[in-house]
């Protein structure tokens, strides 16, 4: 390696490499970022003065204003931005944005910096939308400072409230407050491992993190940061539903406390969006098709079963996974490489020693001819070669180089940092230069070995050096104020803190991009940031996962699954089964562990028990396919959701907000899994049944027996399959949007021979290759394919049945 040059990280070695003169103290900075835990830390709701409003100027939409200092400046965590801008618009019936932002963006607040739209999408007004169209308004007040409270203009309910509170507007600390109504019901703000109701004295830190401890604590930050939040409110036997997204990526927190929620980022703007709902639902969808936009849709062998392990070591290692599972009638839709291919860590480099390429170009061949995909690991993290040693040399840096791709260091050259591949350096997702480099690898890559998609992971960017490795600079941390390096030209300053918590979408979509370019078949993309990673292999990760899934569909992000059986420690057979058997509903479903020597093996056919359990759960899911398929082109096109918390299906019943323990796929499919060892049995609600709704058994269509509000005791032995149940609301009709050949209607209870009537967009149609076969309760309806030659979604149609 290069010489005389000091890294302050540990696993590195003494290189060789300029650095500036920095004073020995650079590296002890004190963190000035308050700390919740620290009594003695200045409250600055009570030491700030808050702003006035004034010179307002209204239009049919809204109105801006501008925000001044109502007193002496505080200067608690840096210095109080003296002019601001306020803009409310109403941008249509359901969708108000508030933003607060410096009136002047220069120097001395560079801190402020505003995403841009291309980096994170933004709503608009739309055509005919006014204030008095709304169903949500703001108030305001100037006493005694700037506050403001939006309520549903029916009813006036107050759903985000900052009187009796100060705005405070400072570098690197924003602070806004908002009084909540008692004992209220949040749930978002992704990610982190905790139950799907937020408490109510609970803070969320909001600062993507490699997962350090490498044990997905509960509670604490974790790969991705989507600050959006659904909040339900019950009363009189119903409730009404919002979601509040706050639209900043800088380093943040959202401290729920018992009366109010209190949050603080270190940058950006205030950049709230309010959706009127009423329902979740309702809310997310208007989230999704008015601001973030709905999710990509995925292709359709990736709903398929996905098996990875770090430490499969050679390409005929992979071919043995892929061949037991073929004898043990498990159907392998994608094979995962980890780190294991990579010439020592190296992205794009195959190790021709044990994954050499061209003994990966048969392995490719041979899985793709039975119908079968790969998806190759990727990190971001580019390996810096020795410059004085030619047998280092490494095209792909040398090409990014080239290309300037890569972030720099503010000083005279690139940031290096320490990762997989030792001495380091990361593309700037934000600069086009990346992207054209960052594609160009992926072409040359496949090229060699054509992948179908690629897992990319660390995109939360990190690095074992303190600071660009060998200066030991914190300046880049967020915990500082940003300050002048001496001797820097023209005495810049450069702040990296506002775009980290983007990266991972930046290199997601720069990734999807690339796949697509070269593959004719659709690709995917997953992202660590968008799963549950690096779990345990415990019960309560296990729990939690329901509560991970239904979180990030709150955030839009419905192609969500866990690291099946766990990734840390070893599972036994009971909860691998049980692992498998639930993942099998989830929309992906991947099982993945640690290196051998770390853990056992825990593919599903390592016990016999469990290869039949997945099996089982495996035959559910397959059957599914078409309505879970359907369900992800209602989020791509409308921004539904797929996995659904029992909450949102039946609003109005209080006693499902907290359950975490089921779930609803789409409308129809309520599952009820085992959580817990040694159980035969589990426990579940059925609801809506006071108000008509019925469940039928998966297995054999029977109507199950339960009680409004009764927390029924169900059979449960360990090849139960998982328990899953259809859900009827009118007995005789059925109505969707999918296109089918076959319909099942539990239930009937008329004559056995039912006259079909089948209606699309309501115009009766007639087909005389319908048939109709009744067995007890149930009435199969086949071949119907020939009605719906529009292709797969097509306007809504009805199937009745008439006695």
């Amino acid at each position: 390696m290069w010489k005389g040059f000091r890294i302050a990280c540990f696993a590195c070695l003494a290189v060789d490499y300029p650095t500036p003169t920095l004073p020995s103290s650079i590296d002890d900075a004190p963190s000035v970022t308050p700390n919740i835990v620290d009594p003695t830390a200045p409250d600055a709701q009570k030491l700030c003065p808050g702003y006035k409003a004034s010179n307002i100027a209204e239009h049919v939409a809204g109105f801006t204003a501008e925000l001044g200092l109502a007193g002496e400046p505080c200067n608690v965590y840096g210095n109080d931005i003296k002019e601001l801008i306020l803009d409310v618009q109403y941008q249509n019936a359901t969708r108000l944005n508030v933003r607060i932002y410096p009136r002047y963006l220069v120097a001395a607040n560079n801190s402020q910096y505003i995403l841009p739209e291309f980096l994170s999408p933004v709503g608009i007004i739309e055509p005919g939308s006014t204030k008095d169209s709304s169903e949500l308004v703001l108030e305001w007040s100037n006493e005694p400072s700037f506050q403001f409270r939006v309520s549903r203009t029916r009813g006036r309910d107050v759903l985000f409230d900052t009187y009796g509170s100060v705005i405070v507007y400072e570098d690197q600390f924003l602070e806004l407050v908002t009084s909540m109504v008692p004992d209220y019901s949040i749930y978002g703000l992704p990610e982190s491992i905790r139950p799907f109701r937020i408490g109510n004295n609970y803070t969320q830190t909001f600062w993507n993190q490699y997962n350090v401890t490498n044990d997905n604590p509960l509670d604490t930050n974790m790969h991705s940061v989507h600050p959006v939040y659904a909040e339900t409110r019950y009363g009189n036997g119903s409730s009404k539903s919002h979601v509040v997204y706050g639209r900043n990526l800088h380093g943040q927190e959202w401290l729920m406390r018992q009366e109010n929620i209190i949050y603080r980022t270190i940058g950006g703007s205030f950049d709230f969006y309010f959706f009127s709902g009423p329902t979740v639902n309702e809310a997310l969808a208007q989230q999704q098709l008015g601001v973030i936009k709905t999710p990509v849709m995925q292709p359709y062998w990736a709903l398929g079963f996905h098996q990875v392990r770090w430490g499969y070591q050679n390409w005929t290692v992979l071919q043995d996974v892929i061949d037991n599972y073929a004898a043990a009638n498990i159907q392998l839709e994608a094979i995962w490489n980890d780190l294991d291919y990579l010439l020592q860590y190296r992205d794009f480099v195959n190790d021709e020693n044990r994954y050499p390429v061209a003994e990966g170009q048969q392995f490719l061949a041979r899985l793709h001819a039975n119908g079968q995909y790969w998806m190759p690991i990727l990190d971001p993290n580019i390996y810096a070669p020795d410059p004085t040693n030619a047998t280092d040399a490494y095209a792909p840096y040398e090409r990014g180089v080239a290309a300037q791709a890569f972030i720099r260091d503010g000083i005279d050259g690139f940031y290096y940092g320490d990762q997989w591949p030792g001495f380091s350096v990361w593309p700037d997702f934000l600069v086009p230069e990346a992207h054209e480099w960052w594609t160009n690898e992926f072409i040359l890559f496949h090229e060699q070995l054509p992948f179908d998609g690629w897992w990319i992971d660390l995109t939360d960017l990190s690095s074992w050096c303190t600071g660009s490795c060998g200066t030991g600079n914190l300046d880049f941390q967020p915990v500082h104020v940003p300050f002048l390096l001496p001797g820097e030209p023209g005495q810049q300053t450069f702040e990296y803190p506002e775009a980290f918590n983007i990266t991972n979408s930046t290199e997601a979509a720069s990734a999807s991009a690339a796949a697509a370019s070269q593959s004719a078949a659709f690709p995917t993309v997953a992202d660590e940031s968008h799963w549950g990673g690096d779990s345990n292999s415990k019960w309560g990760n296990m729990y939690f996962t329901i509560a991970q899934a239904l979180t990030f569909s709150i955030a839009g992000i419905p192609y969500f699954g866990v690291e099946t059986c766990g990734f840390n420690g070893n599972a036994d057979m009971e909860l691998c089964t049980r692992w498998m058997e639930l993942s099998a509903f989830f929309p992906l479903y991947r099982n993945h562990n640690s290196r051998p020597g770390n853990t056992i093996g825990q593919e599903a056919y390592r016990w016999a028990t469990t290869a039949e359990g997945t099996r089982r759960a495996m035959d559910v899911r397959f059957k599914l396919l078409p309505y879970q398929y359907t369900l992800f082109w209602k989020a791509h096109t409308a921004g539904e959701t797929v996995m659904r918390a029992l909450q949102w299906e039946f609003p109005n019943d209080e006693s499902l907000k907290a359950v975490d323990n089921q779930f609803i796929l789409g409308p129809s499919i309520l599952i009820t899994p085992v959580l817990e060892p040694l159980a035969t049995t589990v426990k579940g609600v059925f609801p809506g049944i006071v108000d008509g709704t019925r469940w039928y058994d998966w297995y054999d269509l029977t109507e199950i027996e339960a009680q409004p509000g009764e927390n029924k005791t169900i059979e449960a032995p360990l090849l139960s399959y998982s328990n899953s149940a259809l859900r009827a609301t009118v007995v005789g009709d059925y109505v969707d949007t999918n296109t089918v050949s076959n319909i099942t209607i539990a239930g009937w209870k008329g004559r056995t021979n039912p006259r079909v009537a089948v209606s699309i967009a309501g115009k009766n149609i007639s087909c005389s290759t319908i048939s109709v076969t009744v067995a007890g309760n149930s009435v199969y309806v086949e071949n119907l394919q020939d009605i719906f030659v529009q292709g797969v979604w097509v306007s809504d149609f009805a199937v009745r049945l008439e006695d």
